[in-house]
């Protein structure tokens, strides 16, 4: 038996993701598909269009065979914690063969020379990074800048000084978690195989949609337009837009869900963040939040009552120093209650991973889930309303429970929105079910 894991967050899932689950497979000559993936709050700071258990039936339903949750201690954090969360918990299953991750490089050499740099920090790259860090630069664009300068040192007689290739691999956001995801192989020591795909859908910034495979982004820009009245209705699929951009088991999804428990922005938790900004005592108390950096907290502090929404905070706040995404996760990490001692804490170990959270399998997968019982040491969580029972004498049972009601809660601000949005009170994370699908 032969196991393929996917990291992912599917917002939504189309025709791009589909492709990949495919090559995965073919490249890596798997018999299933375990897909870890981000519950209703992402890596770049944003809510999930669509709620996690309504993306993994799409994953489900497009050819995975097991998907389960990536805690939102990594699941919100920055592409380093988020890829080693979801490295380690792939890992922490004692099943899976090899990891495959889409690139915009298709070049895993290239990928594992730059993560050995970020993994070894020489003197040189570590020198540079700092003098750039103390010019105000953010911290992406001044690793960027440490990355290439060390680079060109390295490769000048080999590339005569022409790095324009490893710039076009590092302006690539597919490209840096697939740098984060060989760090966090090496890190943990895991002998999973990395497998890149070279991505062949539109850039993953790209706002229009093109025949076939479209970005994420473009996806849920029409998403929006439709529950604007801007665009087409589910009511006419010959004339919707979306129906060939994803396959035909998502759009019956989106066709149920539409207005019923989706579409939800970052808008839509404008009134909840602003509540928990003029709930702190004073900037100390925000900087306790993780990616609140001293400073960053003292500019929220000193504009909070210039709050007029979230997305007009974002751009309140930004900065040379501070990019759109960070600040995003930011105040995402407050509106959550994650705070950095704790997400620290919950990274200290070789292995991240303190639990196995189920969100759904196929009939034919529960295999897996019987050899993984079998070969790992973490408890398989199913049933919510016993979840902390089983956490009990486990290892890291503490850090454990932490994440775990984390988890729970974040699934009950999300819905909380939801409820406001739609008047769909159904929901309950301790008592809802594990998909199951045939």
């Amino acid at each position: 038996m032969k196991v393929v894991g996917l990291i992912t967050e599917y917002n939504p899932f189309h025709n791009g993701h589909g492709y990949h689950l495919e090559q995965a497979k073919l490249k890596t000559g798997a018999d299933f598909v375990v897909v870890v993936m981000s519950g209703n709050f992402l890596q770049r700071g944003e809510p999930a269009i669509i709620d996690k258990f309504s993306r993994a039936e799409m994953a489900l339903a497009c050819g995975a065979d097991l998907v389960l949750e990536i805690p939102a201690y990594f699941a919100c954090a920055s592409a380093e914690y988020f890829a080693l969360g979801a490295v380690s918990l792939l890992n922490s299953l004692g099943i899976v063969d090899a990891i495959c991750f889409g690139s915009e490089c298709g070049d895993i050499q290239v990928l594992n020379e730059i993560a050995e740099v970020l993994i070894t920090e020489p003197a040189q790259y570590k020198s540079t990074l700092k003098t750039l860090l103390a010019e105000g630069i953010s911290f992406p664009a001044a690793r960027e800048g440490a990355l290439l300068s060390y680079l060109r040192e390295m490769h000048m007689k080999e590339r005569d000084g022409n790095i324009s290739k490893w710039e076009e691999v590092l302006d690539s956001p597919n490209n840096i978690l697939g740098i984060e995801y060989l760090k966090a192989l090496k890190k943990i020591n895991s002998s999973m195989v990395p497998v890149t795909i070279d991505r062949i859908t539109s850039g993953y910034h790209d706002q229009s949609l093109h025949a076939g495979i479209s970005s994420a982004t473009a996806i849920r820009r029409v998403i929006q337009e439709v529950q604007a009245g801007a665009g087409c209705s589910y009511r006419d699929p010959d004339a919707d837009p979306l129906k060939d951009q994803v396959p035909d088991a998502v759009y019956t999804i989106l066709k149920r869900e539409s207005a019923q428990s989706f579409p939800v922005k970052s808008a839509d938790f404008s009134q909840l963040l602003h509540y928990r900004l003029l709930s702190a005592a004073n900037p100390e108390e925000l900087a306790e939040f993780f990616d609140v950096t001293d400073e960053l907290a003292k500019r929220m502090w000193n504009l909070r009552f210039s709050y007029q929404g979230l997305e007009a905070f974002v751009s309140l706040l930004k900065t040379r120093q501070f990019t759109e995404t960070r600040i995003r996760r930011a105040l995402m990490h407050i509106l959550l209650g994650i705070k950095g001692d704790a997400v620290l804490k919950s990274v200290r170990s070789d292995n991240a991973a303190c639990y196995i959270r189920v969100l759904g399998f196929r009939k034919k997968a529960s295999v897996l889930l019987s050899e993984i019982k079998k070969k790992s040491d973490l408890p398989i969580l199913t049933k919510m309303a016993v979840a902390h029972t089983l956490l009990e004498g486990t290892r890291a049972c503490n850090t454990a429970k932490m994440m775990l009601d984390c988890d729970i809660y974040c699934a009950q601000v999300y819905h909380s929105a939801v409820t406001n949005l739609y008047q769909d009170r159904r929901y309950n994370e301790i008592t809802r079910q594990i998909l199951v699908l045939p």
